[in-house]
């Protein structure tokens, strides 16, 4: 089996090398393989390390597109709502909300409702009565003030790691080369046009040319970074990195069951919704200055994120003591200057994505793209795909039944209760195993058939395997026991996660990747300084002021 595990020599040429192995670069490596072309997708970190595995992992339909009047960006945010919840299913599910008014707020009741008939119109939303959640709520919110609720639904990608596992597997079935812990160090320009990259891969060392008609810049917050490699005649900026910070909170009596959408007494956006057995409040946006790779919430935004959680359920009594961990990701939003000063205007208009063509500015062949969310990453990638000439060949799909989740959930049971059967694996991890591989997931099942190491769980106490981790390292490009444990089988991410669990994690995925002592020994050592780099949470935050 380790063979599998050998890094090959990178292509001395292909059509097409994008940088950038977020959501919005494999969706273009899976769209541009379909046309038939030779792609290279670089990442120098892991795939879906960055933006993407720090994002607030709803799937918005774009519902604030109305307040600035951006009809097309609706429908079309809208329309990959859709997509993701009929393509995606096992990752993708209606989440039900509930937007949450009192008398501050700057919407009247018309204007409320008038909005959300207009989105569920737009978008085939169901309407959702959420009776029971609106009654709960009622009792639980703050009794000083006369609140307004009003249903609406969107929905979760709970795990966008797996999102891009997934499409990055799609690319690849159709010829894609990826290839993570691999940083471009420069590209190459001759007569006004990109003619390659110099890539230097972070787990060998090894320095490779590749020589390319194209060179697609899909780094997200790192663009400016990686257009300077090119050395282009302007010096303007492109992005401005906005930090996004995301709080999780312990579960409390009379805490949402759905998601809760309201304003701050300043006019900032509020949510609060379940996830991953917490309750995640969020977020803030403010321009980030420092390392990009070195994010994490400063103590100011999570005391407005624990602050306002508090505020909205002083029941609760929430202190600093509930919070269980924040993460913070950067946001490229599109730079502008303003008239009066050098700061970034940071309007409603600049969350739209952004693809520039370089061609003017002697790089002929280089595009950059960013921005957007998780529902506009499909058509982000159409639209670059048609500036490089290439049509797209996926067909749109049928319109989605978002009203019955439990058909869904009936129908994933029913599969694992029928693997179970027929192989001895738990009902319970072949259902893990389908949630997070989709139509992959008899990939895993087939390999743990007949191998009881395989069919281990990885840790006592959650259902996922050892098979999930192979799968990760021979089929979804894991090197590290972080990319395995925090993006392809992400059972890290839980409030339960302690050192204890990296050991055991490690002793049990070590024989079957074939490291040695020393080597899980320092996996566990990366491992656990990246994770807490992630989950960040200040060692005495009383101290720090920080106190609901």
């Amino acid at each position: 089996m380790r063979a599998f595990f050998v890094r090959g020599s990178l292509p001395e040429r292909v059509e097409i090398t994008i940088i950038g192995g977020g959501v919005n670069g494999v969706a273009l490596a899976r769209e541009c393989a379909q046309s038939h072309k030779s792609v290279l997708l670089l990442e120098k970190d892991d795939f879906g390390s960055g933006t993407t595995s720090r994002c607030s992992r709803i799937v918005q339909g774009g519902l604030r597109c109305l307040e600035s009047g951006e009809i097309g960006m609706l429908r079309e945010s809208l329309r990959g709502r859709e997509a993701l919840l009929r393509e995606q299913s096992h990752l993708v599910h209606p989440l039900d909300f509930i937007i949450a008014t009192d008398a501050r707020s700057r919407y009247s009741t018309l204007e409320t409702r008038t909005a959300l008939w207009l989105y569920r119109r737009l978008g085939r939303v169901p309407r959702t009565s959420a009776e029971g959640e609106i009654e709960s709520l009622r009792r639980s919110l703050d009794v000083s003030q006369r609140w307004a609720l009003y249903p609406f639904q969107e929905a979760q990608c709970e795990f966008p790691e797996r999102l891009v596992a997934d499409w990055l597997l799609d690319a690849c079935a159709t010829g894609v080369i990826a290839r993570n812990h691999a940083e471009v160090r420069a590209i190459q320009t001759s007569e006004g046009r990109v003619q390659g990259v110099l890539v230097r891969d972070g787990i060998t060392g090894e320095d490779s040319y590749v020589a390319t008609e194209w060179v697609i810049n899909a780094a997200g917050p790192w663009t400016d970074v990686v257009r300077e490699m090119a050395d282009l005649a302007t010096s303007s900026r492109l992005v401005s990195g906005v930090r996004s910070s995301h709080l999780m909170l312990r579960r409390f009596s009379g805490a949402p069951t759905g998601g809760l959408l309201v304003h701050s007494p300043d006019g900032r956006p509020l949510t609060l919704f379940p996830w991953n057995g917490m309750l995640q409040v969020g977020s803030t946006g403010v321009l980030h200055r420092g390392d990009l790779s070195l994010a994490e919430p400063t103590v100011e935004e999570i005391a407005y994120l624990l602050g306002s959680a508090a505020s909205l359920f002083p029941k609760a009594r929430i202190t600093a003591d509930d919070m269980v961990f924040s993460y913070a990701g950067v946001r490229p939003l599109a730079y502008r200057k303003r008239k009066s000063e050098l700061e970034p205007d940071l309007d409603v208009a600049a969350s739209r994505y952004v693809v520039h063509n370089h061609a003017d500015e002697g790089a002929l062949g280089m595009l950059s793209m960013f921005g957007g969310t998780l529902t506009t990453a499909a058509s982000l990638a159409r639209k670059t795909a048609l500036i490089m000439g290439l049509q797209s060949r996926r067909q749109a799909g049928a319109p989605v039944d978002t009203e019955d989740k439990s058909k869904m959930e009936s129908t994933l049971q029913q599969w694992a209760s029928t693997v179970h059967l027929a192989t001895g694996i738990p009902q319970a991890s072949a259902e893990a195993v389908a949630r997070w591989h989709g139509r992959y997931a008899m990939s895993v099942i087939q390999a743990a058939r007949h191998d009881p190491v395989l069919r281990t769980v990885i840790v006592d106490g959650q259902p996922q395997i050892v098979a999930q981790a192979v799968e990760a390292v021979v089929y979804e490009h894991a090197v590290t026991l972080g990319d395995i444990l925090l993006r392809r089988v992400p059972i890290a991410l839980s409030q339960e996660w302690n050192e204890y669990r990296t050991a055991q994690a490690a002793a049990r995925i070590a024989p079957a990747l074939g490291w040695n002592e020393h080597r899980t020994g320092k996996e566990i050592e990366a491992f656990e300084k990246e994770r807490s780099q992630f989950l960040f949470k200040p060692k005495d935050l009383r101290r720090a002021g920080v106190a609901a």
